[in-house]
């Protein structure tokens, strides 16, 4: 694009190649020089004659390479780190299937509101699993496949 503004307008602008050096997610297509980046951050590096790291010295494609240091995220799930509280359906109230869970902030479903969490239960196993939402008052609602309300909490 550089080389496409610099033929139109005669203008040579100045460019930042800052996908060269980036994290690439996994170890093995990182650039070795992300690796030198100890910080959560990116570096510019200048020589000793204060010339600043473009990439390629022979190229002149780009004024500046930025590089930047490799992620590392933790192993644990990000849902576990929030404050949430755990809601289930109890089973008895999902006689039939499929059966669709709605939840809206409290008193907003006899507004028309929209839901905070539409979640589908297509079988009787379906029912253990967990809903999590920000500690609230919600309303859940529970439609049968005619979208009749079944149960409502």
């Amino acid at each position: 694009m550089a080389g496409f503004l610099t033929d139109l307008t005669k203008i040579n602008p100045f460019t930042i190649d800052q996908n060269r050096y980036s994290d690439k997610g996994e170890d093995r297509y990182n650039n070795p020089l992300s690796k030198l980046v100890v910080n959560n951050t990116y570096i510019v590096p200048i020589n000793a004659e204060g010339e600043v790291f473009r990439g390629n010295p022979s190229s002149y494609e780009t004024d500046i390479s930025i590089i930047q240091s490799v992620n590392s995220f933790k192993t644990s799930l990000w849902w576990e780190e929030l404050e949430r509280k755990e809601f289930r359906i109890p089973k008895d109230k999902t006689p039939s299937y499929p059966a669709l869970v709605l939840v809206y902030r409290k008193g907003e479903y006899t507004k028309n509101g929209i839901p905070t969490a539409v979640i589908e239960l297509n079988l009787e196993e379906d029912d253990s699993k967990k809903i999590y939402l920000k500690d609230d008052d919600y309303e859940i609602v529970v439609l049968n496949s005619s979208y009749e309300v079944i149960y409502s909490l």
